[in-house]
């Protein structure tokens, strides 16, 4: 595996432990305008990596 597409799974992977983790955090009350905007920024990366590793593996083909 070429060194793009691991740093993509690695970034992939890092990014949903850190979206599971702002969920587990501000679960009891703490859902204000900041948490939204974290989960959007994290949604946003999962959404990146996912599109560079589909892009990548097009490539390949």
């Amino acid at each position: 595996m070429e060194k793009k597409k691991k740093a993509a799974y690695v970034v992939l992977i890092l990014s949903g432990i850190l979206f599971i983790g702002n969920i587990i955090l501000a679960y009891p009350d703490d859902f204000d305008k900041a948490f939204y905007m974290r989960i959007l920024a994290n949604f946003l990366l999962i959404l990146a990596m996912m599109l560079s590793i589909r892009k990548s593996r097009k490539q390949e083909n």
